[in-house]
């Protein structure tokens, strides 16, 4: 009877290694798999740490958070990126993005492209200039959105966003100066293309939102943190219908 309960318990170790084996093999094609062009993850895509290989669980947190990425295009040309913060289709991204500085106003016909490829017209709810930070929304239900979670000086952020090419990712340990003004920078690569992503804790919570890079040579990306948004959203007069899941930083 013993060696039967054994052999029970080692086949269900055996069936449970497996599923996990199996899980993880399919994790690691959902992480490098060629998406549409033209969609939110290019053709090709796969995410890149510049400073060295990636852990399995950096892995796994970084495929789940890209499904909440979105190109921000205008007219159907790539401007930069965005990311969902509540299931509702609300998003972040930053001002320079899409503001139209030659006229003083929103540009036109900005869209956004989701992992599926699919393209939703979009919304700029508010914005602002002096964070440099403006909420889109969308109709649209998100399966998966980021949540905030407050900057700590020294942690480890992931800047993650797309380029023209490709979609990556890098890290590096996070400085804040002139604390409580507003500059805080990562010490990872951003390269054009990459501002209104979001920069993210080992857990895939959002520390901020790329504000600039100084390219992919240069491993300082300045970012705004998710507590001044926050803060600047309470402060609109109907910001917190747009706060979801934002106040938890």
């Amino acid at each position: 009877m013993i060696e039967v309960c054994e052999a029970f318990v080692s086949a269900i170790r055996s069936m449970t290694r497996a599923r996990s084996a199996r899980k993880a093999r399919a994790k690691s094609m959902r992480f490098n798999k060629s998406r549409q062009e033209g969609g939110a993850l290019t053709s090709g895509t796969t995410f890149v740490d510049l400073q060295g290989a990636l852990q399995v669980g950096e892995e796994n947190m970084l495929t789940d958070a890209s499904d909440a990425l979105a190109k921000v295009c205008c007219k159907g040309a790539f401007i930069g990126s965005a990311f969902f913060y509540s299931r509702e289709g609300h998003m972040l991204t930053a001002r320079h993005v899409i503001w139209d500085s030659q006229n003083n106003r929103p540009k036109t016909g900005i869209s956004i492209q989701i992992v599926s490829g699919a393209s939703l017209p979009v919304q700029v709810i508010t914005e602002d200039a002096m964070i440099d930070i403006a909420v889109l929304k969308a109709s649209y239900i998100c399966d998966m959105f980021l949540r905030a979670i407050h900057v700590t000086m020294g942690s480890t952020g992931y800047v993650m966003g797309f380029s023209p090419k490709s979609t990556r990712v890098s890290k590096g340990l996070i400085s804040i100066t002139n604390f409580p003004d507003v500059e805080a920078y990562v010490a990872a690569h951003a390269d054009k293309g990459y501002s209104g992503g979001p920069v993210l804790d080992h857990n895939g919570k959002v520390r901020g939102v790329v504000l600039s890079g100084a390219g992919e040579q240069v491993l300082t990306t300045r970012f705004m943190p998710c507590s001044f948004i926050v803060d600047w959203l309470r402060r609109q007069q109907f910001g917190l219908a747009y706060l979801p899941n934002l106040v938890g930083t």
